[in-house]
């Protein structure tokens, strides 16, 4: 996914909690997925200490889906 320069800096955003809001089909969910892998990924967050929100199953499925094979094959 090729996230726009306001998606870029939602993700990469450093020192504070992150809120997207944003129309449907808007990337909403790719966002935070890339927000998720940054954390774990560059800043070495723990995983269990991170907390997503969304207002649709879908979009929860969704989540847990991608994440799942985002981090598949590795048991850290």
């Amino acid at each position: 996914m090729t996230l726009t320069p306001q998606q870029q800096a939602a993700v990469t955003a450093r020192g504070q909690d992150v809120c997207v809001v944003a129309g449907p089909g808007s990337g909403k969910t790719g966002v935070l997925i890339a927000r998720f892998r940054w954390l774990v990924e560059e800043e070495r967050l723990d995983p269990r200490r991170i907390l997503a929100i969304t207002f649709t199953e879908k979009a929860a499925t969704q989540i847990k889906k991608r994440l799942v094979e985002a981090f598949e094959g590795r048991p850290e």
